[in-house]
């Protein structure tokens, strides 16, 4: 089984920023269901890592094979331009994630 997580864009929306992805599972036995998501934000210059609080938006189960589309939601001034973003998704087959 394979999870796969891309990104597809961030829109900004004053004063939210939302950040909309897809979850992809390649299999064709079992679906994935989707526990939690988590936003961290690592400061480009001191690499500290902090969480961000997020609104969710994501369907709870991926069918095998299927692909679902989520989004997170965040206030546009808890984030700074420079950060570097990971959005991690917790599954019922561990978790995945995206760093850009």
């Amino acid at each position: 089984d394979k999870l796969i997580l891309y990104v597809d864009e961030a829109v900004d929306f004053e004063p939210y920023s939302i950040i909309l992805f897809d979850l992809t599972v390649d299999s064709a036995t079992k679906g994935v269901s989707i526990m939690d998501a988590k936003l961290f934000a690592t400061d480009a210059e001191t690499k500290q890592v902090r969480p961000v609080v997020i609104g969710q938006d994501i369907p709870p189960r991926v069918q095998p094979d299927g692909t679902i589309h989520g989004a997170v939601t965040v206030l546009g001034s808890a984030l700074n331009p420079k950060d570097f973003l990971k959005l991690q998704l917790l599954t019922d087959k561990g978790q995945v994630e995206a760093s850009w």
